[in-house]
C-alpha cells in the first residue's frame, strides 16, 4: 500500500520469502514498479531480521536537521526553513530543471569572498580563477544546509564558487533518475565557471557520479573527454561508492577513456554507517590513473562530513554510526582540502594544450595519491558582480500533482533501496 502525503511518503512493502528473487526485480520493466521493487542488498548477519517471510518496511517523515553553526554558515535567505520548504515543493513539482526554472530558488549558492587572503591550517588559500565550480549533493534524508560549514571552507579559504541543489524530501538521487538536471542551474549561478566538480556525501556520492556518467552516455562516440570534459572536471565521492543496482546501467569508470578525470574516494575510519564491503568492490570501479585521490581520514565517521543532527537516525532509520575521535571541523577541513585538488587538478587541465594532461599526482599527506603541486593563480579572478540575488518563486500545485506524485514514488523507492544497501 503506498500512500503519498505532502511532506510524507509511507510505503509498505509486503514481501513473501518466495519474492525475495533478484531475477525477479531486475526484470521489472514498468519504471514505477522497478522503483518500488528494488533490488535487497541483504546479505550479512546485520540484516539477518530482513529475512523474514514477509517484510514491512515504513519510511519515517523526517530529515536530518542542521546544526546552529550550519545555519549560521548559510546564505540568506536559505537560513529560513520556509525558503528551504519552498525549495523542495519547486523540485516536487518539476520546476527546479528545465529553461525556465528558478536557479535562485532551487540551490543554495555560495559566492566565494574576493578580498583577504584566507587560508586554512594545512595549504595557503587557492583560486581557480572563477573557472572551476563545485556542485554538492547532499546525503539521504538530510536537510542542506547541513553541509554549509564545509562549503564555507571551499568558498571562502579555497574562494572555489559552490552550489547546493535542494531536492524534494532531501534525495539527491531518485531511483532511475540518472541525471539529476541540475548543472544547467548551477551554470546559470556561475556563467563564467568552465568545468564543474560533482561531489557528495553518502547517496548524494551516488547523484555527483551518476551525473558524469550520464552525460557522457547520451552521446556516442569514444571519446569521453571531448564530450563532456569541457563542463565536467572532476568527481568527488565522499562515504559513497559506485553502484550498479539503481537502474543506471553499468557504470564502470576504469573503463577505457575515464583516465583524464580527477577522482576523489574519501571514506572515515569510524564510520559504520557505509557497506565496507561494498566500498572495497567499487574502488575497482574508479578511473585508472595517477588522477585520483583516496583518503581514509583516521578518526572520522559517516556524519561528521556535515554538521547535522542524527540523533534520530539511529531509531528511525535503523543507522548506528562510529564514534569519531576527531571534530566534524577536522574531518570537513580534510575532505575540504581534498576536494579543492580535484578542483585545482581540473583548473589546471583547462590551462593545458589540447590532447595534454594536468600534471600527475603524487602521494602526500592527503592518501594513496593525493596531488602535492599547488594550482598557478588564474589571472581572472571571479567576479563578484555575477553573485546572483535570490528570487522567490511562488509554486501553482495545481498543475504540478501529477509530476509530485511521479516523484513520490521514485523518492520512495529511492529511500527504501539507501535504507536497505548502504
Amino acid at each position: 500500500n503506498i500512500q503519498i502525503y505532502k511532506y510524507k511518503t509511507i510505503l509498505k512493502l509486503s514481501l513473501s520469502s518466495s519474492g525475495l528473487n533478484n531475477n525477479t526485480y531486475s526484470i521489472m520493466r514498468s519504471p514505477n514498479l522497478a522503483t518500488i521493487l528494488v533490488l535487497l542488498d541483504v546479505g550479512g548477519p546485520a540484516n539477518d531480521k530482513l529475512h523474514h517471510r514477509s517484510l514491512q518496511f515504513v519510511l519515517p517523515d523526517y530529515t536530518s536537521p542542521p546544526l546552529p553553526d550550519a545555519v549560521a554558515a548559510t546564505p540568506p535567505p536559505f537560513q529560513s526553513d520556509e525558503t528551504v520548504d519552498n525549495a523542495r515543493d519547486l523540485d516536487a513539482a518539476g520546476l527546479c530543471v528545465g529553461p525556465d526554472a528558478n536557479y535562485t530558488a532551487c540551490q543554495i549558492v555560495f559566492t566565494p569572498e574576493l578580498d583577504g587572503g584566507a587560508s586554512n591550517s594545512s595549504t595557503e588559500a587557492l583560486t581557480t580563477g572563477g573557472k572551476v565550480g563545485i556542485i554538492f549533493f547532499g546525503g539521504a534524508l538530510v536537510d542542506p544546509r547541513g553541509y554549509s560549514p564545509m562549503m564555507r571552507m571551499l568558498s571562502d579559504d579555497y574562494r572555489i564558487p559552490v552550489v547546493v541543489p535542494i531536492f524534494t524530501a532531501d534525495m539527491s538521487f531518485k531511483m532511475g533518475v540518472c541525471d539529476s538536471g541540475r548543472l544547467a542551474q548551477a551554470q546559470k549561478a556561475f556563467p563564467c565557471v568552465e568545468r564543474w566538480v560533482l561531489a557528495g556525501h553518502s547517496f548524494g556520492g551516488i547523484a555527483a557520479y551518476n551525473d558524469a556518467w550520464s552525460m557522457a552516455q547520451q552521446k556516442d562516440g569514444t571519446d569521453i573527454k571531448g564530450t563532456i570534459g569541457d563542463t565536467i572536471g572532476g568527481v568527488a565521492m565522499i562515504a559513497s561508492y559506485v553502484r550498479q543496482d539503481l537502474g543506471c546501467g553499468f557504470s564502470d569508470f576504469s573503463s577505457i577513456g575515464w583516465e583524464w578525470l580527477p577522482f576523489a574516494s574519501i571514506s572515515a575510519s569510524e564510520d559504520m554507517i557505509l557497506n565496507v564491503t561494498n566500498y572495497e568492490a567499487g574502488q575497482e570501479l574508479l578511473p585508472y590513473s595517477p588522477l585520483v585521490i583516496t583518503k581514509e581520514i583516521e578518526g572520522g565517521n559517516h556524519g561528521g562530513f556535515g554538521s547535522y543532527d542524527y540523533s534520530e537516525r539511529e531509531t528511525l532509520l535503523f543507522q548506528i554510526d562510529g564514534n569519531a575521535t576527531i571534530t566534524p571541523e577536522e574531518q570537513q577541513s580534510i575532505t575540504a582540502e581534498i576536494i579543492s585538488r580535484i578542483a585545482s587538478l581540473a583548473a589546471e587541465d583547462i590551462k593545458m594544450e589540447p590532447g595534454s594532461s594536468p600534471p600527475s599526482p603524487t602521494n602526500d599527506e592527503l592518501g594513496t595519491k593525493a596531488p602535492s603541486k599547488q594550482p598557478t593563480t588564474a589571472d581572472q579572478v571571479f567576479p563578484a558582480s555575477t553573485s546572483p540575488t535570490y528570487k522567490p518563486t511562488e509554486l501553482d500545485t495545481s498543475g504540478a500533482i501529477h509530476k509530485s506524485l511521479v516523484s513520490s514514488f521514485f523518492i520512495a523507492g529511492s529511500a527504501l533501496t539507501c535504507f536497505l544497501c548502504y
